[in-house]
């Protein structure tokens, strides 16, 4: 009888503590494909991702982020909520960007990217690699200058197009 009520104490324990688990990410670092720049207001700076998510790059110092001590990316995540700030250790490099972005940023697109690597432990920024675009450039590619809509910039063709006349 003893062994029955330990047992049936030990499952009314063992029902009453549950452990709760939470699943760890492998991937360390999370790479970005932006493929949309403009600028914001207040000297911010909106990018967005292939996924079409915007994020915002803010350089150090900004009256609106409550003079941030760094330079950060704010990331937005798939469900559209900021989850995490990401550091930028020298501003000149925010800085730098937010000028390239200023003047080439009609030229960054689906075919030339801004890469970004952001180290998901230390919450920073470790790699950002430019567009293959001269923002000073005297000559370029017609379609660059295009209004271009969010979403594909794949021009349709008039086979793709199922018309009927009546």
């Amino acid at each position: 009888m003893k062994y029955f009520i330990l047992a049936l104490l030990m499952f009314t324990f063992a029902a009453a503590s549950q452990e709760v688990v939470q699943k760890r990410f492998s991937k360390r670092f999370i790479h970005l494909k932006i493929i949309q720049v403009e600028t914001d207001s207040f000297e911010t700076y909106n990018l967005t991702n292939e996924n079409y998510i915007d994020m915002k790059l803010v350089c150090q110092g900004n009256r609106v982020f409550d003079d941030n001590p760094t330079a950060m990316i704010k990331l937005k995540n798939f469900y559209g909520e900021w989850a995490r700030d990401f550091k930028i250790k020298n501003n000149q490099v925010c800085l730098d960007m937010g000028r390239f972005i200023e003047t080439a940023r009609v030229a960054v697109d689906e075919r030339r990217p801004f890469e970004i690597v952001l180290d998901r432990e230390k919450s920073e920024v470790t790699k950002i690699i430019y567009p293959d675009v001269d923002p000073l450039a005297l000559d370029g590619d017609v379609r660059d200058l295009f209004p271009k809509q969010k979403g594909s910039y794949q021009q349709l063709k008039l086979t793709d197009i199922d018309i009927q006349l009546d």
